[in-house]
């Protein structure tokens, strides 16, 4: 059954982080040491009024209301992409700002005509964040479509939709990652804690690719380490937070792990400097679904933009699951 309480503070709780890391976006860690974000600002990077979400929302939005239709078609989705792309659909105020190259180019590429498969980048360089900021649906669909166990089917269905804009399987991998972290946190959370329930999902998706799939995941071959896990204990200059994929699940999980409420792990994120909305968005999506619409500060949710639109997608989407 799904939990509409684990939904809505999900889906908040990813808006208001995104929404408070807009107006710092691109801006250094040492600056945002001198003079750390404590709230929602006005402004910055992108001049916008003081609680406006980016990209990162908007395509959660568009994905769980193309979802809210029946199912996970992919067609309806990238056609809500495109939605938002041209008409300023699923925007926090009528307008489109902040959007990533591989991701505007696969919206063109399927607005060109081409399939669906072929949309998506799959080189290398193109594995910035794009598909993973977007991917907090799946964490309520796949828990309910096919549970906790990590299978192949389930694990196809977040590739595909990774491969939307970001085919390469570096993303697709820490997207897996990243879905079954929040189911475990929405399963376990509550009964044993935060940690643990991390730390199984870990275990959970890197035994599938050790000992069912016999191969090494790409994330642990790229950064050398023996677990995902191992990002933890990492010291904070350490953490990196600029868009490229992997840089952003480890620094939210580090944001996750080393913080005791939704408000600490939201602005670690950010004053981690560089992507700040998506990191904060990412690590804001994990930390809501633990802490609950309670945990966020009400005066951040009371200056967020377009609740109304947030709401309504979100009850689209319990009704169709619940």
């Amino acid at each position: 059954m799904l939990n509409k309480e684990k939904l809505f503070s999900g889906v908040y709780g990813l808006a208001v982080g995104d929404a408070l890391g807009v107006p710092v976006e691109f801006c250094s860690r040492e600056m945002l040491e001198r003079n750390p974000v404590k709230g929602m600002e006005a402004g910055g990077t992108h001049r916008q009024k003081k609680g406006t979400w980016s990209d990162d929302t908007s395509m959660v939005l568009a994905t769980l209301d193309a979802m809210s239709a029946g199912g996970l078609s992919f067609g309806m989705i990238m056609d809500n992409f495109k939605r938002w792309f041209v008409e300023a659909q699923y925007t926090a105020t009528g307008k489109v700002f902040d959007i990533g190259g591989t991701t505007s180019a696969a919206i063109q590429n399927y607005m060109r005509g081409e399939p669906l498969e072929r949309c998506g980048a799959a080189d290398e360089r193109s594995n910035g964040n794009g598909s993973l900021m977007r991917m907090l649906p799946m964490i309520y669909y796949v828990r309910l479509k096919y549970g906790l166990e990590v299978n192949p089917v389930a694990v196809e269905q977040i590739y595909k939709l990774s491969a939307l804009t970001h085919a390469n399987i570096l993303s697709k991998v820490c997207c897996v990652y990243y879905v079954y972290i929040g189911m475990y946190i929405v399963e376990y959370g509550k009964e044993k804690g935060l940690h643990n329930a991390i730390k199984e999902a870990v275990e959970a998706v890197e035994k599938y690719y050790f000992v069912e799939q016999e191969e090494i995941p790409c994330v642990l071959q790229i950064t050398g380490m023996d677990s995902l896990m191992d990002c933890v204990s990492l010291n904070r200059e350490d953490i990196e937070s600029t868009g490229y994929v992997l840089y952003s699940l480890t620094a939210s999980l580090w944001c996750l792990w080393n913080t005791s409420s939704y408000a600490e792990a939201v602005l670690m994120a950010v004053n981690l400097g560089a992507d700040t909305d998506t990191t904060a968005a990412i690590t804001g999506s994990l930390a809501g679904i633990y802490y609950g619409v309670d945990g966020i500060p009400k005066e951040w949710l009371k200056e967020l933009k377009n609740c109304k639109e947030i709401t309504d997608i979100c009850n689209r989407f319990y009704n169709q699951y619940k």
